[in-house]
């Protein structure tokens, strides 16, 4: 616009470019980085409220091993394999131990029942068919060494009879996880994977 007032023909195309782009339907850049926002923040949420509601139910049996086990760093999760359908529901207790497990079989098996008894205490089983229970020994710059305990739950009610010496199983994965090679050394020679079946609720 002239300094009379009067439209100059700068401000008229400038008008018009503004009008046309509200006709095609343009959002300003302002907007987009407002809503690129505004997803980010749902999403992050929405993750958040999925992990805390699926986490929540393993809190008081992952504070009660902890509590009973100093310096376990236990994990607690659940569910069925998402990859195998009919597959039994499973409950994973991981948890680090102060001895080799595969040297001390009767210790690891003492610790593995006293973990089912926890289990059964702080945990409504019966949403469970099985309870993987791994022992784990890491050696400083070395190997680390597990062992596991594979427990069937009827009804609700784990089987500790099965948890003995002799049940225990060593897991192929027990190499070193620093030491050069260890990945290649921990696939087994039939070259099926060792990889943690993914569980879900």
């Amino acid at each position: 616009m002239s300094e009379q007032g009067i439209p100059t023909e700068d401000s008229g195309s400038e008008a018009g470019s503004k009008s046309v782009a509200q006709r095609r339907g343009e959002v300003s850049g302002s907007i987009i980085v407002a809503l690129m926002f505004t997803f980010g923040a749902l999403t992050t949420g929405a993750l958040w409220t999925y992990w805390f509601y699926h986490t929540q139910p393993f809190i008081p049996l992952q504070q009660a091993i902890s509590a009973e086990f100093k310096g376990s760093a236990p994990r607690v999760d659940g569910g069925a394999r998402k990859l195998h359908k009919g597959t039994p529901k499973l409950l994973w207790i991981i948890m680090r131990v102060d001895f080799r497990p595969n040297l001390d079989r009767e210790k690891s098996a003492s610790v593995s029942r006293r973990v089912v008894e926890l289990s059964q205490e702080n945990l409504d089983l019966t949403k469970f068919e099985q309870l993987n229970i791994r022992l784990f020994f890491g050696e400083l710059e070395k190997e680390i060494h597990t062992l596991d305990a594979e427990v069937p739950i009827h009804a609700g009610q784990p089987d500790l009879n099965a948890v003995t010496a002799e049940s225990l199983k060593q897991n192929a994965k027990a190499e070193s996880m620093i030491r050069p090679g260890a990945a290649a050394s921990a696939i087994p020679k039939n070259g099926s994977s060792t990889r943690e079946p993914e569980t879900g609720q």
